[in-house]
């Protein structure tokens, strides 16, 4: 049985690889806000970011191979992971899985669209949601720990009370802390 030391020095070496992979192959972060201006908060993201699933695989008892698999699920054969450091007031956010050119939809256009309308222009998404549990995780990285606030059926999450311009925002109080109560 691997000690938890073991756990987070796998899961700090699958983060690195993830992000200078990603380096290699010319992506970059979707997301870049002041907090992740810099190389350094770009890898330790990352390295979150692998925490976080490891500790939803060890919850549920599902594999997590650390391999960032592209359209497949986070965890097992079907939980997506979600986090955010903000561990008191974060909210879950679940963007559309399609880039917004791809649907038609200018992203400084959004606003302009009917939630319905927008939901018609990404029914991939969609259907991925849909067969999907959520699982959200919240991080102390001040403290050094990871909290798993709970998971939610995807089809839940696609809810126009959580809508909020371009992604859904779920906040904490909503999410069943058992995986097993969805299954």
């Amino acid at each position: 049985m691997l000690q938890h030391e073991d756990h987070e020095e796998f899961a700090r070496c699958v983060g690195l690889t993830r992000y200078y992979r990603s380096r290699m192959e010319g992506v970059i972060d979707r997301t870049i806000n002041s907090d992740n201006s810099t190389p350094e908060s770009r890898k330790l993201n990352d390295v979150w970011g692998a925490r976080c699933e490891l500790a939803v695989a060890l919850d549920t008892g599902k594999s997590w191979s650390g391999i960032d698999r592209g359209s497949s699920a986070d965890v097992g054969e079907n939980i997506e992971v979600k986090s955010t450091k903000y561990h008191k007031s974060g909210h879950m956010i679940a963007r559309p899985q399609c880039h917004w050119e791809r649907t038609g939809i200018r992203r400084n256009q959004i606003s302009e669209y009917t939630y319905e309308s927008i939901l018609e222009q990404i029914p991939n998404t969609l259907e991925y949601m849909h067969k999907h549990v959520y699982a959200f995780v919240t991080q102390n990285r001040l403290e050094n720990k990871v909290h798993i606030v709970g998971y939610m059926k995807g089809a839940d999450v696609i809810n126009q009370e959580y809508w909020q311009g371009d992604s859904w925002w779920v906040p904490q109080s909503v999410f069943t802390r058992n995986y097993g109560d969805l299954v």
